[in-house]
């Protein structure tokens, strides 16, 4: 995943070198649109390429997808996790880069012909040549990078800026990991408390019992 600082480098630079280029010079205008077509027909072949390699290995591992935060016009589908095989995972979050890459595409190509944006054009060519060396998919099934750390499945959520700058991120992910790990705590004393409960009682002897018997004895 991209590090906000890097997305920052790169929107400064983009920005700095676009401030003084005239939208109307054709040589510009041909090597940006030059630039994006590029741009966005690698990125699609790529994702094909990926999804036919993830069919291809045929990955069956059950992993367990955590439920995904509300959009702003959706909920989370189901507040439990979801179990899926890696295959189904990989496959999901290919065809969710395809939509966003395609809708980013319409968008930007409406700024560019109607409104004559070259910026938004360079700014998400850059950054999306960024993305893609910086993607998981294409660490894990192009560079075969092992499947671990930051890597592993489920995929973290990229952090914003905005969290980064003020550590919210990262109360976040430890406040995550604190509930998970007082789950497990609460689940290992439920189960060993039961446990205990199954164990059967050491028979106690009853004091008439004892009484019989020292009288039987004297007897």
């Amino acid at each position: 995943m991209v590090s906000p600082v890097k997305n920052l480098i790169v929107v400064f630079s983009v920005m700095t070198l676009m401030k003084n280029v005239s939208p109307e010079d054709t040589t510009v205008l041909f090597y940006v649109r030059v630039l994006f077509t590029l741009y966005f027909g690698c990125s699609i072949a790529l994702n094909f390429y990926i999804k036919s390699l993830v069919e291809r290995k045929h990955d069956q591992t059950v992993i367990e997808v955590p439920p995904q935060p509300a959009g702003f016009f959706g909920r989370p589908s189901s507040s439990q996790p979801t179990r899926m095989t890696v295959e189904q995972y990989d496959l999901g979050e290919l065809s969710k880069a395809r939509s966003s890459l395609i809708m980013n595409g319409i968008f930007l190509a409406f700024m560019h012909l109607k409104m004559k944006a070259l910026t938004p054009v360079v700014l998400q060519s850059a950054l999306g040549i960024l993305r893609i060396l910086d993607d998981a998919m294409f660490r894990i099934h192009i560079l075969n990078q092992p499947a671990e750390g930051e890597l592993a499945r489920p995929f973290k959520p990229e952090p914003g800026l905005l969290s980064m700058l003020t550590g919210s991120g990262a109360r976040n992910s430890q406040t995550s990991s604190d509930n998970r790990r007082n789950q497990a705590q609460a689940a290992e004393d439920s189960s060993s408390s039961s446990s205990e409960d199954n164990k059967p009682k050491a028979a106690t002897e009853s004091p008439s019992t004892s009484e019989d018997e020292d009288n039987s004895t004297q007897k």
